[in-house]
């Protein structure tokens, strides 16, 4: 069942669908060179390459503690934001979470 939704949404015609309809990006490399979708939106054809120079997210160097750096980043930017803390000391909060996150991935 969960298989077969998978299959549906990565088909051909639901990512052209989804590509046209809402500007989603496709998985499918094709897609990025159909002339429906590029007389639409015309810069889909520079996608791949700029894809293909992509750089990993930090999830490849964090692994499972990326979702904590994220809420690191939320949370000391939202305490600067409401006046509770400097910008000095937001920077250095983010920073001691980051490196701490750093070791206890490796």
């Amino acid at each position: 069942m969960a298989a077969d939704l998978v299959k549906y949404f990565t088909s051909v015609e639901v990512e052209k669908a989804i590509a046209l309809e809402l500007c989603g990006m496709p998985s499918r490399p094709a897609l990025y060179q159909d002339k429906d979708i590029l007389s639409k939106f015309p810069w889909f054809e520079n996608l791949p390459a700029i894809f293909g120079q992509a750089a990993a997210r930090p999830s490849d160097v964090l692994g499972e503690n990326y979702n904590r750096l994220t809420y690191l980043l939320s949370h000391q930017l939202d305490r600067f934001l409401r006046h509770d803390d400097t910008a000095e000391e937001t920077v250095r909060q983010i920073e001691d979470g980051a490196k701490k996150l750093m070791r206890d991935s490796e």
